[in-house]
């Protein structure tokens, strides 16, 4: 996994939307049926996210 760092003048906004787009690349890119399962999944990336 690469992560993006943005600019000095960037603010933590644009970090967020980073952030969210890269979760949304590697974990939430296909349709997800429940709000339990995208509980889950969202766990799971941040503890991954968290180790890195």
């Amino acid at each position: 996994m690469s992560l993006i760092t943005p600019p000095k003048h960037a603010s933590w906004l644009n970090i967020a939307e980073i952030e969210i787009n890269v979760m949304d690349i590697q974990c939430t890119d296909r349709r997800i049926g429940s709000k339990k399962l995208l509980i889950e999944e969202t766990k799971a990336f941040v503890i991954i996210e968290i180790k890195i």
